[in-house]
């Protein structure tokens, strides 16, 4: 009969930290060290070559891993973002005029032909 508990429960409390440091610093020896192994240059290395570590790692990996469309839905919403929302005014006059300074200063930048904006002009 196997055993159907998950994988990490079938790890020892030391094994257990060394996964832990290990997913934080991916070095198997300094993980070794921090779980307080007595010989962290051999035992962190040949912990990754147990089958339960390989597989306690593999599951965490991709647990916190995002498929595919989620990291072309964040890099989406990323690039249509503005960096206006990250800045303050006082009102939404001041805000409506400094977007428009800005729209103003692209405008030229590009019918000028520059390739860069002279910060100084926008303000």
């Amino acid at each position: 009969m196997s055993d159907q508990r998950p994988v990490i429960e079938t790890l020892s409390n030391m094994q257990r930290i060394w996964l832990e440091s290990y997913l934080q610093c991916w070095n198997a020896t300094e993980a070794a060290r921090i779980a307080g192994y007595a010989h962290p240059n051999k035992q962190g290395p040949r912990l990754l070559d147990k089958p339960q570590i390989q597989e306690a790692i593999s599951a965490r990996v991709e647990s916190a891993a995002m498929g595919a469309n989620e990291v072309l839905a964040r890099l989406a919403q990323h690039a249509r973002g503005s960096m206006l929302d990250f800045l303050r005014f006082p009102d939404d006059e001041a805000r409506e005029r400094a977007i428009g300074r800005l729209i103003n200063a692209v405008s030229a930048a590009i019918a000028d032909g520059k390739d860069e904006i002279d910060l100084d002009e926008f303000n």
